[in-house]
């Protein structure tokens, strides 16, 4: 009891104070405290309670009354519907033949596209490499044996004239091959063995071998060879084709002319052939 009454005393010293600070300050309310036994102070603390844990869900019980049954509608013999546990004959038999019948377009499928295969890789295993205009050109003239040339080439190769103007010739049927006219300039021709005539003068069997030239070309000479009221530069070789003869008896002069032009009042290197 003495404790609690001192203590008591002194809540009230500290809470009253003179009266001159009680006339600007609000007073506090007086707090006493007592005690009927000298027990120490006993608090009534008490927490909220936990949250509750979530009950498990209960496990879906086994269904051992046997598998799911599915009803169907079908016609009966009488021809009213009424369910059943078993689908029709008829929806049974045609799902049967969808099954075959997919199992059958894949198979054929898969074998068209087998033999597709199987035939782009003999074409591609096949098929011969492809060469150029000039390759084809230098090899049926130099390997292939194509049993002879045209007939407006030989021609032109000789000297008669331009292949063009053979051409002509054979047109007008003044060419004959071992005696009957030709008028066909493809017809496929050997000088060494063919008899042919222009004009009634017969062809020599011996044909005059390529040459090449290259000329410095002066100034005031034409590239053509077709006009006669100018320079031209294939005149620049009469001295060589006059002398032909003495050197190469039996065998035409070549019929040169130039590869590519120049203009007239130009010099420049040119290469004139027979070729």
């Amino acid at each position: 009891m003495g404790s609690a009454a001192t203590m008591a005393a002194m809540t009230v010293l500290c809470f009253t104070k003179s009266n001159k600070l009680t006339s600007t300050f609000r007073t506090l309310p007086r707090l006493t405290c007592s005690s009927l036994s000298n027990s120490p102070f006993k608090f009534n603390i008490s927490f909220s309670p936990s949250n509750p844990k979530p009950k498990p869900e209960p496990e879906p019980e086994n269904d051992d009354d046997g598998p799911l049954m599915i009803p169907w509608i079908v016609r009966g013999e009488d021809g009213n519907f009424k369910l059943s546990s078993e689908p029709p004959p008829s929806f049974l038999k045609d799902m049967a033949i969808a099954k075959t019948g997919t199992k059958k377009s894949d198979k054929i499928q898969t074998t068209k596209i087998k033999k597709k295969t199987e035939k782009e890789t003999k074409v591609h295993a096949v098929a011969q490499p492809q060469y150029s205009k000039a390759a084809r050109r230098f090899y049926n003239e130099n390997f292939k044996d194509s049993g002879g040339e045209r007939l407006s080439k030989v021609l032109a190769a000789s000297g008669v004239a331009s292949r063009r103007s053979c051409e002509e010739l054979i047109f007008e049927g003044k060419v004959t091959v071992n005696g009957s006219v030709c008028n066909t300039p493809q017809t496929k021709v050997d000088p060494s063995k063919d008899i042919i005539y222009v004009n009634g003068s017969r062809l020599p069997k011996r044909q005059p071998h390529k040459v090449y030239f290259a000329l410095n070309k002066p100034k005031g000479y034409i590239c053509s060879s077709g006009e006669k009221e100018s320079k031209s530069v294939i005149s620049l070789f009469d001295d060589y084709l006059s002398s032909w003869d003495k050197k190469h008896a039996g065998v035409p002069p070549p019929r040169l002319f130039t590869v590519g032009r120049l203009d007239v009042a130009t010099t420049g290197l040119l290469i004139v052939t027979n070729d």
